[in-house]
């Protein structure tokens, strides 16, 4: 199966963090304040982290011995491309993270509640890159019965499964 290749940032998106870190910059400058406020954030995302860690921790100690094998045995390897299945179980690990890259996802994982995937890294990021690894076309797919009930990683795979193999007219 082939690898996701993210296509890379344009010009214009490197002209936009410049701006930004300018703008932090001059924010500085201008309000010292904020010297102090920077710090309390930190320590907030610090202590994020460190809950994180923690929630990352009891979930390899309940899931020690499963892989990506128990995912697949989830469903039907007769009626569902096992390409689809890897594809989403790889993609949703990439996308979660370092920290979790070695916690195995379920089938029945709630991508937002469970897995703390939000809407817009389901939608511009998780979406496309299975697609492109499994040669599955996003034309049409609000024709598919899955579509707009997508919550956990089976549902995904289900999607995906749905979904016509895209025609290679390049």
């Amino acid at each position: 199966m082939p690898p996701y290749k993210p296509t890379p940032m344009p010009t214009v998106g490197w002209l936009i963090v410049g701006a930004i870190v300018a703008g932090g910059i001059y924010l500085f400058w201008k309000y010292p304040l904020w010297l102090l406020i920077c710090p309390a954030i930190a320590l907030l995302i610090w202590d994020s982290s460190r809950r994180d860690k923690r929630r990352v921790t009891e979930f390899l100690a309940e899931r020690k011995d499963e892989s990506i094998c128990d995912f697949a045995r989830a469903f039907g390897a007769r009626t569902i491309d096992t390409w689809v299945i890897r594809a989403v179980y790889e993609e949703i690990q990439s996308l979660l993270g370092d920290a979790w890259r070695d916690v195995p996802i379920r089938a029945d994982d709630n991508l937002m509640k469970d897995l703390d995937l939000d809407d817009e890294d389901i939608d511009m990021s998780l979406i496309d890159a299975i697609a492109q690894r499994t040669g599955r076309s996003l034309d049409d797919y609000e024709q598919n019965s899955m579509y707009g009930k997508v919550y956990s990683a089976r549902d995904l795979v289900m999607f995906f499964n749905e979904q016509p193999v895209a025609s290679s007219t390049k």
